[in-house]
């Protein structure tokens, strides 16, 4: 993996780690908030190095 797609993945997750906290302040936990959840932990496995 090179190092400019590992930055674009941070940046993906960081921006769905925003969004995921906004959701909640606005919302609490909601079918929103759970399907962005849902979506940064597959993101997280899929990406993840083993």
């Amino acid at each position: 993996m090179t190092k400019a797609r590992r930055l674009t993945q941070r940046e993906i997750l960081f921006d769905l780690d925003q969004a995921v906290d906004t959701c909640f302040a606005a919302e609490g936990k909601s079918a929103q908030f759970d399907r962005l959840s849902k979506t940064r932990s597959n993101l997280l496995r899929m990406w993840v190095e083993t």
